[in-house]
């Protein structure tokens, strides 16, 4: 391989990576208020150039936040133990780019 091809392998690599679009995060709840031990299903359907998807929330209310679900699934499923208020909250990645949104549910 020359250092020509070289040069212009990386820059094409790099025009790539540059042109990734900026992803825009979006979720649904099947429900925002519900009655403990019930499921709630968040669905990231509505997220624009998004290839990449972090959950995170907590499992209690006023706990520590963490990871909640699978960083390649735009679906994910909780049921509440506790009643309280929780924030969920969704990352979505393009490459080296993100955005995230946040949505609270109540338990009952």
């Amino acid at each position: 391989m020359t250092t020509k091809t070289i040069i212009l392998s990386v820059g094409i690599a790099l025009t790539a990576i540059a042109c990734k679009k900026q992803p825009k995060a979006c979720f649904t709840a099947d429900k925002e208020t519900a009655a403990v031990n019930s499921v709630i299903t968040f669905d990231a359907s509505c997220s624009e150039n998004a290839d990449g998807y972090m959950w995170l929330g907590g499992s209690e209310p006023d706990s520590t936040y963490s990871i909640m679900g699978d960083a390649s699934s735009k679906t994910h499923q909780v049921k509440y133990l506790y009643p309280g208020t929780y924030k969920v909250e969704l990352q979505v990645t393009n490459g080296k780019k993100s955005d995230k949104t946040s949505k609270t549910i109540t338990i009952n």
